[in-house]
């Protein structure tokens, strides 16, 4: 069971992330190996309006990355510059998206947040299968990275500075597959 949720569309913009759930499912059912599964997935679309639209954007991020300082109030208090240091890390409140979803989808599986912006920015948080994204231009092919994550699968690029530990594996420098 897989939920896909609204963070920072107004209730006026609930048009648009039905649209976009539609787009994102096109895609999810015609790529391996999701399209091998089709018939093993339930989608719902849960719409959570928020009071504004948009995603908090940090003046400064310790990546040295500016933004624009905006603070819009959103249900789940989606933020860029989550983990402080890369603006490209989506945080928002897991523990309160989690118990929403569990209200009214009690056996889901897995989490999707989609986040109402034109800045690009995405994470997966596989130890509690939930994964945030941005509906930035081509945001869809993030999804479905991040949703991947949140099965387990590990990224399909790769490392050339060091061992990646994801989702509790660690996995080989580029350098060790030479």
């Amino acid at each position: 069971n897989l939920v896909l949720t609204s963070e920072g569309y107004t209730e006026a913009e609930m048009p648009l992330f039905r649209a976009q759930c539609t787009s994102l499912l096109r895609l999810l059912y015609f790529t391996a190996p999701f399209s091998d599964f089709r018939c093993t997935f339930n989608v719902f679309a849960l719409e959570v309006s928020s009071a504004q639209s948009g995603i908090k954007d940090p003046f400064v991020c310790g990546d040295g990355t500016r933004g624009t300082g905006a603070s819009p109030a959103t249900f789940f208090d989606a933020s860029m510059c989550g983990d402080g240091d890369i603006r490209r890390i989506v945080s928002f409140d897991t523990g309160l998206a989690r118990n929403r979803i569990s209200g009214f989808i009690p056996e889901w599986n897995a989490i999707l947040l989609l986040v109402n912006s034109s800045l690009k920015g995405a994470t997966a948080y596989d130890d509690v299968a939930v994964a945030v994204v941005s509906t930035e231009l081509g945001w869809e092919y993030t999804a479905l990275h991040e949703f991947g994550h949140v099965f387990g699968l590990a990224d399909e690029y790769t490392y050339d500075a060091g061992p990646l530990i994801d989702g509790g594996r660690t996995y080989p420098a580029a350098a060790a597959f030479a």
